[in-house]
């Protein structure tokens, strides 16, 4: 925010990370409490001000879409966090109570969808969050079929052997820097996943494999 004028203006600056040279962006409609990045689909989201609302944003133009109508309430705090491998960011929000004030939860909201989940309390207040993502790479993926198959959210082995196939394809075009071969790969692997998805392959596992593959094809070596 500037406070050259009144009421302040919201600007977006980026800041190169190896110079540390600032150069400033387009200005805001909306100035925002949190800024996070998704690396799996590019986007770039924020918590707006009040009112507050998850949105996209545009890094050229600086416009804001809304995703979504989730409701954070009046109380909303700065803390923000994303796993891009799911695409679900995570906000502390706070429940107002009558004898205690203010209770901070951590909502969870899909950033492709908009739509939220309203967590537990956490007992105390959290300024901030960071998320700790686990490693994706062509053996987890793999390793998740056949997790998958043992637990019956994949239940047929068929298409478990079929997709784990593609998966052995796509590694080995990855190890050799093929990096197009190994996507066009994962891409026939998401192709089948989305097809048995709520069929032979339950719908959590079809989302969560997808979005994996989707990871691997976009931070190929």
């Amino acid at each position: 925010l500037s406070f050259a004028t009144f009421p302040p203006a919201a600007q977006m600056l980026t800041m190169d990370t190896q110079t540390f040279a600032v150069t400033q962006g387009p200005a805001l409609a909306t100035g925002f409490r949190g800024l996070v990045y998704d690396d799996s689909n590019g986007g770039l989201f924020a918590t707006t001000f009040f009112p507050t609302h998850l949105v996209r944003v545009d890094p050229i133009t600086g416009s804001e879409t809304a995703v979504g109508n989730y409701d954070f309430g009046f109380f909303l705090e700065p803390g923000i966090t994303i796993d891009s491998a799911s695409h679900t960011i995570f906000v502390v929000q706070d429940v107002f109570d009558m004898v205690t004030g203010p209770i901070a939860h951590i909502a969870s909201i899909d950033d492709r969808s908009g739509a939220g989940v309203l967590g537990g309390s956490t007992g105390t207040n959290v300024p901030a969050l960071a998320f700790e993502p686990v490693a994706i790479t062509p053996d987890s993926i793999k390793a998740d079929v056949r997790s998958a198959l043992a637990s019956g959210a994949i239940s047929n082995s068929g298409v478990a052997n079929s997709l784990l196939a593609e998966l052995d394809a796509a590694a080995a075009a990855r190890s050799r820097g093929q990096c197009s071969v190994a996507a066009s790969m994962y891409n026939a692997f998401i192709r089948e996943v989305t097809a048995q998805s709520g069929k032979l392959i339950s719908a959590g596992t079809a989302s969560r494999l997808v979005s994996e593959a989707h990871f691997l094809i976009a931070h190929c070596p």
